[in-house]
């Protein structure tokens, strides 16, 4: 229509025209304005149905949350005695329940008014519609807030009822809890009173067996202790959660009264409350300080205790292994004993060895019919392995003695024979770890168990080669349980795993370990005390501060085991340096005993085969000279008595040639010995026995020369005495001198020297 109007203004000339279209126009626009009318009455009839459905879904809700209040209501309408610790949830449901109505009435009627404005945008039929409709929602939620109003009136005075109940509840709990903390806290302390009491009565000595018996006398135990005083901890945690909690809840419920929810009287019995939570905290804050200085001083004794107890146990190993060492480290160093006992076990090995005798054969030999071997027994022994092998390198009396003391170990009644036979198994000491099994072939052989270094073995059979590896292996026996096995000896790579065992052996080793002992307990117990006193740095005053102080006061002490522990280990190397020197002392004794006695061998034959010599010598020597002298003119026959001289001289030469040879092996032998010492002196004897032999084959060879010039000079003047007589003879007789050698020679070509006997 309106682009009809501009089209006539603009173009006049068609204005009868457009004229003529204005009938159909308006038939058109009334049509189209019922059609717009109708739509907008569905339109608005749309948005009537919503405001009524949603209004409707608004009262639901809210009669929903009503519902949901009255169900929270139900618990607190019983006559049940409704339990304490249920309150507090079933008021929290309550009270969320009664927000969440209130909250969904308000939003109902807000909603309603909101949409009663829209109503009015609405065409009257449309709107007055919607406002029945929305009246009729206000009306019932009117309702539902008296409903709600008459709730919240009852609910306020059951909620004060509760909380009353509630609080006096939780209060007594309080008062309950405060007081079992108080009663542990109590009981806590009477253990410490009898715990002080005891030690009070030990330290002066007064503690009878009746006080033992006494209750509350006692000492108390430390766990037990302990376990009071963390009863008692306890106790107050629980107390003071509890009080916490109470606390928490009296002030909610007092800010809940001050903000008008709870009449007057509700907020003066929670201030009630208050105050005596506020007393009962007191309380519970003065036993936990009592309890935390029962603490400290239980912590402090403790740490007191313990730290003297181990220092005490220190000293104590120190003292046992000083007094372990004492055999050693004593000025008469009785582990001279053991080694001399070592030296008389082995010369009697060798007795055996000889002899063909067991141990214990030996024994019933030594010992007799008494069953226990004496020391006298035991010297005589020894003395007859001296006597039968000069050779052997024995120990002197008082050595035999020491050795014999170690064997009897103390016992006046002398040895008997399970202690003698034990010194002569055969046994080792581990030296390295290594593993007992139970066949000599280690190859699939089974772990018996590994051998500990230090482990002492008996020896059970001969050491065997095992095959297979080459390795020396060997039956032995635990002393620690007996276990039996194979073990190796050694190794290929040069490990050695056992080694023969000795009494001083065993005891360096034993000794060693327990000094390695003694110097690891000291830095334990040192770094102990270092770490208390460090944790109780930030301690000023009080038990810990005394204890702190305690400790540090206990220091010394342990640097004084640290540096007696040094001097022990000192004195230990000395006195085994001075044994050393002693053994080899003595070991060099007995080989220059020894050498002596072999050097007195040596000598001894060529002495007594010299003084046979010469006392042969001696023999013949007078009548030799007296031969010589008189030209045998004292003996019937002269020349035998000089030819009978002369042969025993001989024989005197021949055996002083043989003393002589004697002499040169003898001397030949000793060649390589010490230039000084006993080979020495009887290098010289043996020089002065040479130089003898020497004079005395001189002595012979002049004896001899001596007996033959007197034999020719008799011969020479018996000679001149025949021819004189012969030839006073023939001048006599007035005969030649082939008359009387043919009468002499009675017709031979000689004279015979019977014939010159003249009548």
């Amino acid at each position: 229509m309106r682009f009809l109007d501009m089209q006539m203004r603009v173009t006049p000339s068609a204005a009868k025209e457009v004229e003529k279209l204005r009938p159909k126009l308006d038939e058109t626009q009334e049509s189209l304005d019922k059609t717009i009318g109708g739509m907008r009455e569905r339109s608005e009839k749309v948005q009537v149905d919503g405001i009524v459905k949603d209004s409707e879904a608004k009262l639901k809700e809210v009669e929903e949350a009503i519902k949901k209040l009255q169900e929270a209501e139900k618990p607190f309408k019983t006559e049940e005695e409704m339990a304490a610790e249920k309150v507090p949830e079933l008021l929290s449901a309550l009270e969320s329940a009664s927000h969440a109505a209130t909250q969904a009435l308000s939003g109902a009627k807000t909603f309603a008014g909101v949409k009663k404005l829209a109503a009015r945008r609405l065409s009257e039929g449309s709107k007055q519609t919607a406002e029945e409709q929305l009246n009729s929602v206000v009306g019932k939620l009117d309702e539902l807030t008296k409903t709600l109003s008459e709730s919240k009136k009852a609910m306020i005075q059951r909620k004060q009822d509760l909380v009353k109940k509630e609080i006096e509840g939780k209060v007594m709990e309080v008062e309950r809890l405060v007081k079992i903390a108080e009663e542990a806290t109590e009981k806590a302390q009477m253990h410490e009173q009898a715990d002080k009491q005891k030690e009070g009565e030990e330290a002066a000595g007064e503690a009878t067996e009746a006080d033992k018996k006494t209750e509350g006398t006692a000492a108390v135990p430390a766990d037990e202790m302990k376990a009071a005083c963390e009863k008692a901890g306890a106790a107050q945690a629980e107390a003071r959660t509890s009080l916490t909690a109470a606390q928490k809840l009296l002030l909610s419920r007092q800010k809940e009264a001050k903000g008008g929810s709870a009449p007057p009287s509700s907020s003066e019995e929670i201030s009630r409350q208050l105050e005596k939570i506020t007393e009962l905290q007191g309380k519970l804050d003065k036993h936990k300080a009592s309890l935390k200085d029962q603490e400290h001083r239980y912590v402090a004794q403790r740490l007191q205790k313990d730290a003297s107890a181990q220092l005490e146990k220190l000293e104590q190993q120190l003292a046992k292994t000083s007094e372990k060492a004492a055999p050693l480290t004593s000025e008469d160093n009785g582990m001279t004993g053991v080694v001399f006992l070592s030296h008389a076990v082995d010369s009697l090995r060798q007795l055996m060895k000889k002899s063909s005798k067991t141990p214990k054969e030996l024994f019933a030999d030594a010992a007799g019919s008494k069953g226990h071997l004496s020391e006298a027994a035991f010297l005589a022994k020894l003395k007859e392995i001296e006597e039968s092998d000069p050779q052997a390198m024995t120990l002197s009396e008082e050595q035999l003695k020491a050795a014999f003391g170690r064997l009897a170990n103390g016992k006046e009644d002398g040895v008997d024979e399970t202690r003698f036979l034990d010194e002569f198994r055969e046994r080792y000491l581990c030296s390295a770890p290594v593993t007992m099994t139970d066949g000599l072939v280690i190859k699939g052989g089974k772990t018996i168990r590994k051998v500990d270094v230090n482990e002492v073995l008996e020896q059970l059979e001969e050491p065997t080669q095992e095959e297979s590896l080459g390795l020396i292996r060997v039956k032995v026996k635990a002393e620690k349980d007996e276990k039996e096995g194979f073990v190796t000896v050694a190794g290929n790579q040069g490990t050695v795993y056992l080694e023969p065992y000795t009494a001083y052996v065993a005891f360096q080793k034993s000794l060693e370990k327990d000094l390695k002992s003694l110097k690891e307990t000291t830095a334990e117990v040192g770094k102990y005390l270092d770490n208390k006193v460090g944790d109780l740095q930030n301690a000023k005053s009080g038990p810990l501060a005394e204890t702190k102080n305690s400790l540090l006061k206990l220091k010394p002490r342990v640097a004084q085991v640290q540096q007696a522990t040094v001097d022990l280990k000192k004195k230990i190397a000395q006195a085994e340096k001075k044994l050393t020197a002693a053994v080899e002392e003595e070991k060099k004794r007995r080989l220059e005993a020894a050498d002596k006695r072999a050097a007195a061998a040596l000598v001894e034959d060529v002495a007594k085969l010299l003084q046979a010599d010469e006392e042969a010598l001696n023999k013949v020597l007078p009548a030799a000279e007296g031969l010589i002298a008189t030209l045998g003119g004292d003996q019937e026959n002269p020349v035998a008595a000089m030819e009978a001289a002369d042969k025993e001289i001989a024989a005197v030469e021949e055996s002083l040639a043989a003393t002589m040879v004697k002499v040169k092996e003898k001397s030949e032998g000793m060649k390589g010995h010490q230039a000084k010492g006993p080979y020495s002196e009887a290098k010289n004897s043996l020089v002065k026995m040479k130089v003898k032999t020497g004079a005395l084959e001189n002595k012979c060879r002049k004896l001899r020369t001596g007996l033959q010039v007197a034999k020719n000079d008799m011969a020479n003047a018996a000679e001149d005495a025949i021819l004189k007589a012969l030839r006073v003879h023939v001048k006599a007789q007035g005969m030649s001198a082939e008359e009387l050698f043919q009468k002499l020679g009675k017709g031979e070509e000689s004279i015979q020297a019977d014939t010159l006997r003249l009548d």
